[in-house]
Formats: C-alpha cells, structure tokens, sequence
C-alpha cells in the first residue's frame, strides 16, 4: 500500500476564463515561447481531440504573427501516457491485454474448483471456458482499479476497515494475484498496472522526461498518478481553469477537492439554459431547436453537442443528415456494431448450434454472401441465396428437423442451389470442425480465414465510412489475433486450456478481447463535433448543447464491485460520489464562465430513454438557489410542449423519405385500408413497395400463419355435410377431422413441439366455436358460400377481396356476411365505426364489412339482399360473442342490438372513395405513431434499436 506524498511544488499557471479555454492555454503557451517552437513541450489533457484543436490554434496564431518558419507544434497525450513515459520500460516487455486475460485465467485455474467455490456461490467449473472468461475479467478489473490507487488484494485484506467474513475470498483472491504476477515474472512481461504501483513505492526516481510536460486542465487523478507526477514535479507544470465560485477548491495536483464544494456553490444556472425533453428523440429535436432560436447562425466548426445519452446519438445523426449537415463522432462505432464482428458472431452461434437458423445467418452474413457469390464453382447472384432459404423456410417451417444441418447437401427437400452453396460453405469452414487445436493455431486458422472471407485489400481503409469502419473493425480483429498467435509458448504449454481449445472457446475469447474497443469515426471537415463529458471544457466550439444532461449521465456514482462493498471501497480510498460530484461541478462551472451568450451554453435532460424507463435530473441543476431549483424541478415534471422544427417535421427527419415516383395505384384489397387508416407511410413500403419481414428462426406459428391455418380448417368445414348440422358435438366432431387435414398437409408427419402445443390448443376454439355455429344454424341461418373471391370497379380502380363465409336465410330471404378472426382478444362490430352526438355524421375506423357488403350487393345479389355483416371470432378468450354481427337497414333474425342504416353504408362508399383518392394523389405521409410503426421493417428502416 502506498501513501499519497506531502504536497510536491509544481510550476503552476491559472488560465483566465474570458473565453474557451484552448485560446487561453495558446496565448499562455505564446508567451512562454514567443518564436513558436514547442518543441520541448508535451501536452496531457484528458483526451486527445483537445490536442488536435490546440495544435490548429497554435498553427494558425503562428502564421498570423509570422512565426511559421519557427514553428514547431508541441507533444499530446493524456494524463495517464504521460505517466507511463516516466516509467523507463523498454519495447515489448509490457504484456499486452491478450496475454494478460491469458494469465488471469490460468491463474484462476491454479486454485482449483474449491478455490473457486470461495470466491462466489456458482463459480465456474474448471472446464468451462466461457465461465472462466467472465470471471477472469471480474478479477483483472478488480485489479485494475485498485492498482490505480496504489493496492494490491493482500493490501485490501489487511485494512483496518475490512470485513472479517470476507477473508475467505479475500485470501483466495490474493493467492490468484501472486499466481498472476509469477506467471509474468517467468515470461519476462509486466503489468503496466503493477509497473505503476511499483514505480510509485520505489525510492529510485523516474526516467527524464525530456520535454517540459503541461497538465492541462486535468480535474481528477488516481492516487498512482499523483505518486508518479510528485516525483517529476520539477518537470511539470500544472495550468487550470479556476473558477471563482470554485478557485479555493484545488490540491496540489491541481485536481478539484470534494469536501471544499458546497452545496451552495455559485453554480447560477439561468432558466433559458435548463430544458427537459420527454425522450431521446424530443431531447434532439430540443437540440435543433435552441440552434435556430440563435439570433445569428453559426458555421458547424462552431457548434458542439455533448452527446452524454447515447440513445441520443442515431437521431441526432439522421436529423443533422436530413439537413446536409455530417456529425463527427469521434467515440465512433461499438466493435459489436460491425459486420467483422458480426461475421465472427454468426460463426460462433453455428459452431455452438448448428442449426437451420444459424446457418442461414452465417450464409447470407454480407461478407461470406458475397464470397459465395464470387466463388467459381456457383452460379449465384446476390439475390438467389437469401431468396432460396426464405422459399425453403416458408415451405418446410415450422416443423421438427435436425439439429444439425451439417448436412443439407443431403437434404433432399433442400434445393440444388443450397445443396451447393452448403457445400461450398462447409469446404471453407472446415478448418474450425477438424476438432480441437492450440490456441495459436486457431488464432492463424481465423485470420486466414477473415483475410479470405472479407478479401485483403479491406484492410486498406478509404473515403467512405464504411469501409472505414470494416478496415478498422479488421485491423483491430488482426491485432487481436496476431497478439493470441504469438502468444509464449511457455504461456500456452503450461496450460491445458490453451494447449487444446475448441474453435468455439477459441472464437469467445476473441469476441471478448473486440467488444471492449470502439472504431473512431475519421475527423470530416465542416463536421459538427460530438463530446463526452470530460472532453467539454477544452471544446473551442462557440454555442455547446448537452444531450442527457440527467444523474445516470453526470453525476453518477462509481460502480461498485461484487467482491467489493462501497463501504471497504471508500474506506480503502476508491473515487467515490463526492468526488465525481466535485469533478462534474467543475466541468459546468467552466462551461458556465466561458460561454455567457444566450444560446452558448443549452443543457437539455431527458424524462424517460427509448424504453421508456424514468431518468433524474442531474443534481447539478439544483445547484442553485430554493426558488431557482424548485423552478426547475417543477419544469422537469411538467409535461413539456411538442416543439416544432423551423424547416423540417419530426416525420421528415426521422422517417426514410419517399421514392419520387411512386407505384401508381390500380388494384386496392378490402382489407387494406385498415392499414392506410392506421399508417399511409407503413402503407407504402409495405403494400406497394413490398417490404415485409422474413422470420427464419420462427419454431412456432407466427399469427400469419397461425390465421392461415385456421381458416384452412374452417374452409373445409363450411364444405363438409356437417355444416348444416344443428349438435354441436357433431359440428365439433367434423372441425376436429377437418383440424387434422389441415395440419397434415401443412407441417407433414413430424412438427415441432411448439407447433404441436399450438395445434392441440387449438381445439379449444373450435369447441366454442362449435357451440355458437349450432346455435346461429338454429336460427335458420346455412353455410352458402365460403372463401368467395370478388372483384369490382370502383372509383377508377380494382377493389377485390376474398370473403371468408357468406351464409343465406330461407325464409328471410336474405345473406350474411363474415370474416373468422383468430386474434387473442375478439373483434366486435362496435369498434368499426360510431356516430358523434347529436349529428349525422358517420365515422369509420374499419371499412372491411361495409365493402364485403357493397362486394357482394354489386357482384353476386341483388341490391339490399345482404341483411347481416360480422365477424365469427375464434379468439383465445372465450366470449359470448363468438358471433359479433350488425343487421343491415332494419332487424334481421340474429338478435343483435346494432344496426346500420343506409345513410351510414353510403357514408362508408363515400369515406372510401375519399382513400382511394388520397392514394391516387400519393399522400403517403402520416404523423409518428400507433401500431404500425412497432415492426421490424420500421425499425430496419429508420435504425431503430440498430444504431447505438
């Protein structure tokens, strides 16, 4: 354990904060070195985009005072790099963070499954790789943070403030860290965490620096970091940015001191400042909005967003795109998020189950598709393989088939093209079914195999983002695999874990060392820049909008460990709450100092995230005065007005737009216009351009399918002789046999369980639908017609659908009209359509059983020889209304309370006339929301839950 040395002298400088603080650290730095040369300079900040800034500035100031000649542009790195530059350690002996989960995981597996068993309840077994992975990166983060403050797990142990009934664990925990640090000590290798540690308790000083080192505007260190700069504070010099409510508030490490920030700090935040957005989408458009409300724009270098709430970055991205305008990201992409990455996941899944599903998701992954289709022996287009998968699926599935598709080349219902592409495929993926291997040959198997899959010439990046970000996904993923092949022997020998891997373990571990990195998006000129939290305060940018500004964003406590209580974590010197809060409050206060204007500085919270789940104001906005805060927190509450896009709706930004031509019109279905009524948009791409959604993974009826079976049984029923029959056992009898006929020719002998289950329980609605079917034939209505197809002319173009039953009355001389329902809740005529108070007027949400009345009036009866229209609901909760019906233009014989008059038929012809027009005129637009728009093509379209 090391202590925190007396006050070390630093050279310091205070910057003033007139304006961003880049331009003040300039004009400093000029009058340190008048001629420009930087040279023996060596700036650490925080991040490094700040670096860049302050070397344009420096540029710039150089050539305006004639100093280019002369000019030389100083050293940046961070605070941490900074440190580690002292340490003096030579190339290559620092373990790379491979080589160290390596070490961890062995080192677990020293102490056996008892020793395991006294680290947690439900540890791993020795055998499980997967397992071991998540527990080894458990104890290496554990290590991490406390080596960051200068402790070793036998440091922890023997503190004063420690719980006796943890020692078990603790002991355990101290004897995989000794196994850890001697397997390194016998590869020759370091943990740069414990190189820090013990650089810092070492009476021996550090390498020269060699350059005069610059903290800049650093707020926060870890306790090693300040052990290791008090011993080059002759080279250092500490510039901050001091507040004045805050300027009594710095160490001497020039890092913000919790216990002197007061609750009551002059953190005077002006209402304009504080807005609240009910979501992620409103907080961007409140974004939008504080832009425009600028009494002059600004070009885009000189505006930032600090884009705290992720979930805000995918509409902050289509927004700024709709309008010409390119965001900079520069924390880029997830690893997780890119097609290498995903090529490794579809791979991982196939070789841990290979069934239906993960093999066609392999096939048709981009990259391996597109190597199918180049490959000399097929004869495939791009479109073919997906297509013929999709037509196998939805001809043979759901139904029970094997496990393995290993061989589908043998798969006789399989067609010729997949037989080939599956062979094809499997000659490729050999290399990880030939067994077991050592971890370095794999390593060399799946980088061949990426190189060959996703082409060498990838790995070359060039001007478009995407293949930016496969070259770099790429890059990354053969960093990792070259660092896993070159691995000491020594380190895989001594080891049975390493010496005889399963491609999948293999595969695990690579995904775990990838999904911890981000892909930097490249820096694009006249970009809008996109900050954390930590980067705001050096951001030269002239107005600064936050999004997320909430307590789970600023604010936010430390996250604890499970083997480490935050009681012994504050005890043992961890960051803990106030001093984040102290941090946080100055990264406001210098935002606040340096950007008075209106519209300089907008902080904008959120209510709830995409899920809807609740967020809290940041405590920062309470900061302030009784009356001021109670202000905001009543604003928070308040249900905050829709805000209105100067040039540009909610639906425009955020929706795909339109083709400019769009199909024309000429054939419309009865039953569309249900879904023209709840979404035109959805309408469009789904009706007229065809896009829908392909469930390959489905292992039950989806409700299309479900729907379709079902009337297929009541097909057959309304054409047996059963169905004139008035005992409902014998009615039930026949839809039972019918039941069985149907699901023979569409699952064939063998189905799967879930189909199985949905088929037996389908029997429950026939029951009721038996009981109700005898007593409406008891009222003299029959069986006529069923699944009747009719088309008419109407308003310029085709109306047609398909009636499910058409029944007839002898005596009353007249027919009824139905559609069988499958839903979970059944459907009732009243919610089609109602009359407002004490007018005339008629409105119609659902125009199906007035046009299956016009359908059958005009092409197959008389006029006014449908009495009856309704639904037959075969619904999962039983209901008195199995039949739900309304008599047509005056009482017929079913004893319903609802009736339809003329008026409010011709009312629905008129109403439907006015959507056939509307479709004519291509009025496709629609505002955001309903039912429509949760489906995964809406999602696939606008990046909903694909973009983070």
């Amino acid at each position: 354990m090391i202590s925190l040395p007396i006050s070390p002298t630093f050279q310091r400088h205070d910057l003033p904060i007139q304006k961003p603080l880049l331009d003040e650290a300039c004009d400093w730095l000029f009058t340190e070195q008048p001629n420009g040369d930087f040279s023996g300079y060596v700036i650490a900040s925080t991040g490094s985009r700040a670096g860049r800034f302050l070397e344009e500035r420096l540029a710039l100031r150089a050539e305006t005072d004639g100093l280019l000649q002369s000019f030389q542009a100083p050293d940046f790195c961070t605070a941490a790099e900074l440190a580690d530059r002292a340490l003096g350690l030579a190339p290559g002996v620092v373990a790379d963070a491979p080589l160290r989960g390596l070490l961890w995981k062995d080192a677990l597996q020293s102490v056996g499954d008892l020793g395991l068993a006294g680290l947690m309840s439900h540890p791993p077994k020795l055998c499980d790789f997967s397992g071991l992975a998540d527990l080894a990166e458990l104890v290496q983060n554990l290590h991490r943070d406390l080596a960051a403050q200068g402790l070793l797990f036998a440091d922890v142990l023997s503190h004063d403030a420690f719980d006796d009934s943890k020692t078990e664990r603790w002991r355990i925990l101290v004897e995989i860290q000794s196994h850890y640090r001697h397997s390194l000590d016998e590869l020759g290798r370091v943990d740069i965490h414990l190189a820090r540690l013990g650089a810092a308790a070492s009476e021996i000083g550090l390498a020269d620096l060699k350059q005069r080192a610059v903290l800049l505007c650093v707020p926060e260190l870890p306790l090693i970091q300040k052990c290791l700069f008090a011993k080059l504070a002759g080279q250092i010099t500490l510039v901050q940015a001091k507040p004045q409510d805050l300027a009594e508030s710095f160490d001497a490490w020039g890092c913000v001191q919790p216990e002197v920030v007061p609750h009551s700090t002059g953190l005077s935040l002006p209402t304009a400042i504080c807005r609240f957005g009910e979501n992620p989408r409103e907080m961007v458009e409140l974004g939008l909005r504080a832009l425009r409300e600028r009494d002059e724009p600004l070009p885009p270098e000189q505006v930032s967003f600090g884009l705290l709430e992720a979930e805000c970055g995918p509409f902050l991205e289509q927004a700024l795109a709709a309008c010409g305008q390119d965001l900079h990201r520069p924390s880029g992409v997830k690893m997780t998020q890119t097609l290498p990455f995903t090529l490794l996941s579809d791979l991982l899944n196939w070789l841990s189950s290979p069934s239906f599903t993960h093999w066609v998701d392999l096939l048709t992954h981009p990259h391996f598709e597109s190597w199918l289709v180049k490959h000399p022996a097929l004869d495939l287009v791009k479109t073919q393989l997906g297509e013929a998968f999709d037509c196998y699926h939805a001809a043979h599935l759901p139904a029970r088939r094997p496990q393995s598709w290993l061989d589908l080349k043998y798969d006789n219902w399989a067609p010729p093209l997949l037989r080939e592409a599956s062979d094809v495929a499997q000659q490729c993926l050999s290399c990880f079914t030939d067994g077991d291997a050592a971890m370095p040959i794999l390593a060399g198997r799946l980088r061949a195999f990426m190189s060959k899959i996703c082409g060498d010439e990838s790995i070359v990046p060039d001007a478009t983002l995407r293949n930016h970000r496969k070259a770099g996904a790429l890059q990354k993923l053969v960093s990792i695999l070259e660092s896993l092949e070159n691995v000491p022997a020594a380190a895989v020998s001594q080891s049975a874990l390493y010496m005889q891997m399963q491609p999948a373990d293999f595969l695990r571990l690579v995904q775990q060392y990838a999904q911890r990195r981000d892909l930097p998006d490249p820096y694009k000129l006249g970009a809008i820049e996109s900050l954390g939290w930590l980067e705001l305060p050096l951001d030269p940018a002239a107005s600064v909008i936050i999004l997320g500004f909430n307590e789970e964003r600023v604010t936010s406590a430390p996250k604890g460990h499970p083997f480490l209580p935050q009681e012994l974590a504050d005890a043992i010197g961890l960051p803990s709450d106030p001093e984040r809060l102290a941090r946080d409050a100055w990264v406001l206060a210098v935002l606040q100092a340096t950007r008075s204007g209106a519209g300089d500085l907008v902080l904008i919270g959120g209510r709830t995230n995409n899920d809807g789940d609740p967020l809290r104001p940041s405590r920062l906005l309470f900061f302030d005065d009784a009356t001021r805060s109670l202000d905001r927190m009543k604003q928070y509450v308040a249900e905050s007005p829709k805000p209105e896009l100067a040039q540009t709706s909610a639906v425009d930004v955020f929706v795909p737009p339109l083709a400019p031509t769009a199909p024309e019109v000429k054939r419309v279905s009865v039953t569309s216009f249900k879904a023209f009524l709840d979404s035109p948009y959805h309408f469009y791409i789904n009706r007229l351009l065809g896009l829908g959604e392909s469930e390959r993974s489905a292992i039950e009826m989806d409700a299309l399918l479900y729907g379709n079976f079902v009337h297929d049984i009541t097909e057959r029923f309304g054409r047996c002789d059963s169905k004139d029959s008035q005992d409902a056992d014998e009615i039930f009898a026949a839809l039972c046999q019918m039941a069985t006929q149907s699901e023979a020719e569409f699952f064939g002998k063998e189905m799967s369980f879930a189909v199985k289950l949905q088929t037996e329980l389908i029997q429950k609605r026939l029951r009721a639908f038996a009981d109700a079917q005898a007593a409406w034939r008891g009222l003299g209505w029959r069986i006529d017609k069923v699944e009747e197809k009719i088309e008419i002319d109407f308003e310029g173009v085709e109306l047609v659908g398909k009636i499910d039953r058409i029944d007839y009355h002898n005596k009353l001389g007249k027919y009824a009209v139905f559609d069988y329902k499958t839903g979970n809740k059944p459907n009732t005529v009243k919610k089609v359509f109602y009359k407002k108070r004490g007018t005339d007027e008629a409105k119609w949400f659902d125009l199906q059983l007035p046009l299956y009345v016009k359908l059958a009036e005009e092409s197959l009866f008389k006029h006014g020889a449908v009495g009856v229209a309704g639904y037959i609901n075969l619904s999962e909760q039983p209901t008195k209304d199995t039949f739900s019906v309304v008599d047509l233009r005056a009482p017929m014989a079913t004893g319903s309370k609802h009736e339809w008059s003329d008026d409010e038929l011709a009312a629905a012809n008129e109403y439907t006339a006015e959507l056939i027009q509307q479709m004519k005129n291509s009025n496709w637009h629609d505002e955001v929301g309903g039912g429509q728009w949760d489906s995964l093509t809406m999602d696939t379209l606008t990046g909903r839950g694909l973009l983070k």
